[in-house]
């Protein structure tokens, strides 16, 4: 069903012209790398490990992907996602809504999510993230969005914590590189990317989905930090930020990349370690990759800065048409990859000699395509299609009137 925009004396979208541009871009850009991180998994049946690393071009390809992408994508969502909560709280309170209606209204979108999350996981793909979000999002609503500034900022040294987790585990890493060893990095495989049946994949699924929603609680950090920032305003008014900006961009992005190249190297087989070695490098690439979620956001609110001085934004409009539609594209990925990746489809990383290359290549092609959806479904005023039916369900079909 498509509905178009329609003004009213509702509580309705932003209007384009009102929207900060980087929480947008941000989004739009962070879909790539959600689309590369879920393709590489679904095309390994499981998580990324060079099952097939003959190819020089597929070690390459995947030594980026450890690097740049896998455990770097999301903690930038989990910092988008803090930072919209309370971009929500102040356009519900600035239209009048007590902290009663606030924290319900908030509270039921998020609930909402988290059903999203259990269609998605059990018709499409067990690693689903929206369940783990939307949980997360109803504790962030109940605790966190009541705590005053100084408290808020508690988070910042658990941010402290984990960068001295990251210095302790990249020096037994290093230590363990020097040693040498024999272990490699072994992939955990996934039954329901195993079979060709759907239903009995759908009932793999949903034994899977809990354990990843499990697995995805630690983004309560980046949630916490971007609720931080957003009573700063710091995507909204970037240029009162540059400096910290700045800080935080080179800091995190360089903390993020550095802490991943160990991995890349070991998985490769570029480097050999022991199995004591394996266990530092992955709780290195996990705990590092944390810092990718704010320090990628300030590259964003960075980057929308200069661009505010460019007449026409011609691509740059159109990834961040995609970013106001990000449940939608995010939805219809995992839709691409059971239907053309996994064994549930046409099983596309069994039937090509270079999986990880291929997949990775298509990955970019349906990011692209979405781009171009999402620019020409925003010219003619309609809304994300996941994204006004969650807006129906957690504001009702006539939205919120009044206070």
């Amino acid at each position: 069903m498509v509905v178009r925009n329609v003004g009213g004396d509702g509580f309705g979208p932003v209007p384009l012209r009102q929207r900060a541009l980087a929480p947008d871009l941000a989004r739009g850009f962070m879909l790539l790398g959600i689309a590369l991180a879920n393709s590489a998994i679904v095309a390994a049946a499981g998580t990324p490990a060079f099952l097939r690393p003959a190819a020089v071009s597929g070690a390459v390809v995947e030594s980026v992907l450890f690097v740049l992408v896998h455990a770097r994508s999301f903690p930038l969502f989990a910092f988008l996602f803090g930072y919209g909560l309370v971009q929500f709280a102040f356009r519900l309170d600035s239209a009048g809504f007590g902290r009663a209606a606030v924290q319900r209204v908030l509270v039921r979108r998020n609930v909402w999510l988290a059903v999203f999350g259990f269609a998605h996981a059990a018709l499409l793909f067990y690693g689903d993230i929206l369940t783990a979000y939307g949980l997360l999002g109803v504790l962030a609503v109940l605790v966190f969005l009541r705590l005053d500034d100084r408290l808020l900022g508690v988070v910042w040294w658990l941010y402290a914590a984990s960068a001295v987790a990251v210095a302790w585990f990249g020096w037994r890493t290093f230590v363990a590189m020097l040693d040498g060893g024999t272990a490699s990095v072994a992939p955990s495989f996934q039954g329901s990317l195993l079979t060709d049946d759907f239903w009995l994949a759908s009932g793999l699924r949903l034994w899977e989905w809990p354990q990843h929603t499990v697995f995805a609680i630690p983004a309560i950090l980046g949630i916490w930090l971007g609720m931080w920032a957003a009573r700063r305003r710091w995507l909204e008014e970037p240029e009162r930020h540059v400096k910290r900006l700045w800080l935080v961009a080179c800091g995190g992005v360089g903390l993020a990349v550095a802490s991943g190249v160990p991995l890349a190297l070991i998985a490769s087989g570029a480097v050999s370690v022991d199995a004591h070695g394996v266990d530092s490098a992955l709780q290195l690439h996990n705990n590092g990759g944390v810092f990718a979620g704010p320090g990628l956001a300030a590259v964003f609110g960075l980057v929308s800065v200069r661009i505010r001085r460019w007449r026409r934004l011609g691509v740059v409009s159109a990834v961040a048409a995609l970013g106001r539609m990000s449940l939608s594209a995010y939805l219809f990925q995992s839709v691409v990859w059971l239907v053309v990746v996994s064994r549930v489809g046409f099983g596309l990383a069994e039937s090509v000699s270079h999986p990880v290359v291929v997949v990775a290549g298509l990955a970019v092609g349906v990011w692209l395509c979405s781009v171009v959806a999402a620019a020409w479904w925003q010219r003619r005023g309609y809304r994300g299609p996941a994204e006004l039916l969650l807006r129906r369900l957690s504001y009702g079909a006539r939205g919120c009137r009044g206070g």
